[in-house]
């Protein structure tokens, strides 16, 4: 029976993760396969294929997210390693053992229930991956943090142009709330008294501009690229639980070229495993209003060098060959060889 490297099983695929993953370790030679339950909202154009046992079996638990599709089992036994993503498990009835299984977090659902979470996996698990700094020190088994892989070879830059036209400032949030939205409204009305004329800035509170989950993900990527400068997210504190870091948003932005302003409050982790990056960060709306002004004193000529900064340091350190390195390097080698 034909064995392969790694199958993903999921029911909800966030921000496409688990899609992006399995193709960046496809682009590294492993073999792999992987499902998902339901469609996501942002319509992206590449996705995990859905497997129709999952859309009969929606989750009956959510912290962490549980399902039972018994009929997966056959694809389990043809697997060297099973990686159940977006905190999901998935009972299919098979016998884990002999089987590297991997879990990795990175939303609300560990963050608000890392002890529920850990009851489930760590029991079964080799390895846990954390998408960001916030959600390590839970009690996660055998932690990696490793972010999420972008595929910056679909995103052509677009830089500022010398003297064209005002800077102009994107916030496209999934929702205002969780990105910090009115802090970075109150930040943009604070310095356009002092800059009026130098930025055009688009936003929630812009008549047009609707959030992410509204639109599809094209048509987010288009206004980001129209844009020369995208403020993702100012949040150190969500539903009273440290947030604050950067996500998939971040990614998409440098790889269209932007200068990314963005919050992380787990800078020095990120430096520590990852080393210099080019992202701007803001915590706190003083910050911000700094960052900006900062920005509006740069010459056209430094603003062009920093967008071609920020694009080579996703490619560099974002990318799907270098993250899939870093997933086979910490993760899967001891499994598969």
């Amino acid at each position: 029976m034909f064995k392969f490297d790694v199958l993903f099983l999921t029911y909800y695929d966030w921000s496409n993760y688990t899609y992006k993953t399995s193709e960046s370790l496809r682009k590294l030679g492993l073999s792999v396969l992987g499902f998902k339950g339901s469609p996501h909202q942002f319509n992206y154009p590449f996705q995990l294929p859905i497997y129709y046992g999952l859309v009969n079996a929606p989750p009956y638990c959510m912290f962490p997210i549980i399902t039972t599709c018994h009929s997966l089992k056959k694809y389990i036994d043809r697997a060297k390693v099973i990686w159940f993503s977006a905190e999901t498990f998935i009972n299919t009835g098979a016998n884990l053992h002999g089987h590297g299984v991997v879990v990795d977090y990175g939303a609300c659902t560990y963050r608000m229930e890392p002890e529920r979470c850990n009851a489930i996996f760590n029991p079964i698990v080799d390895d846990t991956v954390i998408l960001f700094p916030a959600l390590l020190g839970h009690g996660g088994k055998n932690e990696h943090l490793i972010y999420y892989p972008v595929d910056t070879g679909m995103f052509i830059p677009r830089y500022k142009l010398k003297g064209d036209r005002p800077l102009r400032i994107g916030h496209f949030p999934s929702t205002t709330e969780n990105k910090g939205s009115d802090v970075i409204q109150q930040a943009i009305n604070n310095v356009n008294n002092d800059y009026s004329g130098k930025f055009e800035y688009f936003g929630p509170k812009h008549p047009d501009i609707k959030v992410v989950s509204e639109v599809d993900w094209m048509f987010n990527l288009e206004r980001m690229a129209s844009c020369d400068i995208i403020i993702e997210t100012v949040k150190p504190v969500l539903k009273e639980r440290p947030f604050g870091e950067w996500g998939n948003q971040a990614l998409e932005a440098a790889s269209l070229g932007k200068i990314v302003i963005t919050n992380s409050i787990h800078n020095d982790i990120y430096m520590k495993e990852y080393g210099d990056h080019e992202l701007i960060l803001a915590n706190n709306q003083e910050q911000l209003e700094n960052q900006l002004v900062n920005i509006f004193q740069m010459t056209d000529t430094d603003i062009l060098n920093k967008q071609h900064a920020v694009r080579e340091w996703v490619v560099k350190k974002h990318g799907m060959i270098p993250t899939a390195q870093r997933i086979y390097d910490e993760v899967l080698k001891k499994h598969l060889t």
